[in-house]
């Protein structure tokens, strides 16, 4: 019994410092990392409550570290109950039958080399918009089928993982290539109309915190922060988009800076967390995102299937209300 208790409280003083430690300041990735972790911590919290009356259930350290594993679950919980079913959605669903504006939003892994699945899904779901992250001339080449349909495109084409690549079936009116916060980083600002609608996308994919790109997330917090600045400096007639791959889950703090700079609404909420990355492994994040003005109404929204990257891609289409 004494074995079991101690490898409880260990994993109870883990799943504790995991919570606060995100709660913290801190932009060190470790630090920042564990705001990635909260659902997983939140399933763990559970069942270790379930479980301490087995292996302890009484004292004044008792129900100090009870207290402790119910703060830290009631955190988890009010973070990600957003993202589930039960919760009220901020995108609505759509009622019209006529077609929206649909994208999708993938990361091919500049590695990967499956152009050829990769053409077969945008076939198969015909998109009006595609976003590519991570290519190279590599996948310049390999998708190059695809500009039969996509004759419209603006990318900026690197081969350091930072490659940024749209094609539209749709005349672009305005497109531009930015560079919000470091020149070797590239985010897309395009401008078209779809229907009557007109429509202003930012495309970006920012800096990871991770060792080898950037030991904190302040360049990632604020590429997203600045995209939030052109999204809102934008003229009030465009229904807005952000669209790409975060590096950051759809609750961290950022993702809600966001969304109070510019008052899109997120897909996610009310549905599902639509989990991303990694595609190999069972623990999971929702890093590539869809953020739209809350008068836009869904049609589709989805995770389409593994085509060979770390990331799934993203399925999205909007109407107007």
């Amino acid at each position: 019994m004494e074995l079991w208790l101690g490898l409880h409280i260990i994993l109870g003083v883990f799943a504790i410092a995991g919570v606060s430690l995100a709660m913290s300041e801190s932009t060190h990735w470790i630090i920042r990392g564990q705001m990635n972790f909260r659902w997983y911590y939140g399933l763990l919290l559970t069942l270790l409550m379930a479980s301490l009356p087995w292996v302890w259930s009484d004292g004044p350290l008792f129900y100090v570290y009870l207290t402790g594993l119910a703060t830290a679950w009631c955190v988890c919980l009010i973070t990600i109950m957003p993202f589930t079913s039960i919760y009220p959605t901020e995108i609505k669903k759509s009622t019209t039958d006529a077609d929206g504006l649909s994208a999708i939003v993938f990361n091919v892994f500049q590695d990967n080399d499956r152009y050829d699945d990769f053409i077969r899904l945008v076939r198969s779901e015909s998109p009006d918009l595609v976003l590519v992250m991570e290519t190279d001339q590599s996948w310049y080449d390999g998708l190059s089928a695809l500009r039969e349909v996509y004759p419209y495109e603006i990318h900026e084409i690197r081969d350091d993982t930072y490659g940024i690549w749209l094609l539209s079936r749709i005349p672009l009116e305005r497109s531009e290539v930015r560079h919000l916060v470091k020149r070797e980083i590239p985010s897309l600002e395009i401008y078209l109309t779809h229907h009557i609608t007109e429509y202003m996308i930012m495309c970006i994919h920012p800096e990871p915190p991770l060792p080898g790109e950037a030991l904190t997330s302040r360049p990632k917090d604020l590429e997203i922060l600045r995209a939030a600045n052109v999204l809102e400096a934008a003229d009030s007639r465009y229904a807005k988009l952000l669209i790409g791959d975060l590096n950051d889950v759809a609750w961290s703090q950022t993702s809600r800076e966001f969304k109070q700079v510019t008052d899109l609404g997120d897909p996610r909420v009310g549905r599902g967390m639509y989990n991303t990355f990694p595609t190999h492994k069972w623990i999971r994040f929702p890093l590539d995102h869809v953020f739209c003005s809350r008068h836009l109404r869904i049609k589709r929204f989805e995770r389409l299937p593994d085509v060979g990257s770390d990331h799934f891609p993203m399925l999205i289409e909007l109407a107007s209300s």
